[in-house]
């Protein structure tokens, strides 16, 4: 059974700037009322987008939908009580706080859209995909930042006194799941790029063979060609190193093709290739450094370029959970709490 806390802790809320006939209906068709310092009416509507965002949500997943629309009317109580609640402690949120939040979010949109977005933009972006406005999602912004600083100042004893896990409770995942630990082959490669994009392709195939030609008759070493000819800017001043490439990285053999991945894995450690091309140009490589694919030990690092070891990753995920637990038991002591004061009143 899905618990309710995978219902975030601020539901989506309809909007307050809703007006006329719908303002009008929202108050029409009430599903609760909630009464700790105010009387907040949660419309039937809200309960009804509310299950409708959580069931998407969940199928979009491919996870079963498990609450119900009186799961989906308690958690929006619970989350009422926590608002009051929160007011009633004394907890403020400034507005250069929700702003700020508020344009760390637009960030992310626009990192995930890959282009900065107008005002006007965002505010489409919001309407078109999440169903909000500006004043909605500031209003649940603010909300979220009020809760979640009340949770973590009245129950602080509970929030921060989270155990480290303990080495049992490591060496026990590990041996469970040992079999997922394991590493692909690895490739660290230095090249010298030569980019046919924004120049006609026999031109750079010239520039690229002259380099060839120059490595193979012993008139120029690879690191100095690196230098010299490479178009690579944020490789030629380190050697040309591209870093480790895994041989099943998806993202990267799409971005450089398959022919390059094929080719690269051919080489010897200390091998220079030659002209390899790739989606973005022509590149001599040298195999650097190889790595055959393996099953981690507890004290393997996670991949070549990482510094984390399995047993570090391993600690750090259960230390999540168990944060993550502890807030959640904080919020139930304190939606307990809040209960037994408030005047809740379901009127389904």
């Amino acid at each position: 059974m899905i618990p309710k806390r995978t219902i975030p802790v601020i539901a989506v809320f309809m909007l307050c700037v809703l007006t006329g006939i719908y303002a009008d209906d929202l108050l029409l068709q009430p599903a609760a009322v909630v009464n700790l310092i105010r009387s907040q009416v949660i419309p039937m509507q809200e309960v009804d987008a509310t299950f409708d965002e959580y069931r998407m949500t969940q199928q979009r997943q491919g996870l079963p939908v498990e609450l119900t629309k009186d799961d989906i009317l308690q958690v929006l109580i619970e989350n009422e009580l926590l608002i009051q609640g929160a007011r009633q402690f004394g907890t403020t949120v400034s507005e250069q706080e929700v702003t700020a939040e508020f344009n760390a979010q637009k960030q992310s949109v626009e990192q995930q859209l890959g282009r900065r977005l107008s005002d006007a933009e965002f505010s489409q972006v919001l309407s078109d995909f999440f169903d909000k406005t500006v004043d909605g999602f500031r209003t649940e912004i603010r909300n979220q930042i009020l809760v979640d600083r009340y949770v973590r100042t009245a129950k602080r004893s509970v929030v921060e006194n989270v155990p480290a896990p303990t080495l049992q409770e490591v060496q026990t995942v590990y041996r469970q799941n040992a079999t997922s630990f394991t590493n692909p082959e690895y490739a660290l490669l230095r090249h010298i790029y030569v980019d046919n994009r924004n120049k006609s392709d026999s031109e750079a195939y010239a520039k690229i063979s002259s380099a060839l030609r120059r490595i193979q008759s012993g008139a120029a070493s690879f690191d100095s060609l690196v230098l010299e000819v490479s178009e690579d800017e944020g490789t030629k001043f380190q050697s040309g190193e591209m870093g480790w490439l895994a041989i099943d990285d998806a993202q990267r053999k799409q971005m450089l093709g398959a022919e390059f991945f094929d080719k690269v894995f051919e080489l010897e450690t200390g091998e220079i290739s030659g002209i390899i091309n790739s989606n973005a140009g022509y590149h001599i490589v040298k195999m650097q450094d190889y790595r055959p694919a393996k099953m981690l030990g507890l004290y393997d690092t996670i991949n070549p370029s990482s510094r984390t070891t399995v047993y570090q990753y391993i600690s750090n995920q259960l230390y999540a959970q168990k944060q993550a637990n502890a807030y959640n038991r904080a919020i139930d002591e304190l939606v307990e709490e809040l209960r037994k004061k408030a005047d809740i009143r379901v009127l389904l």
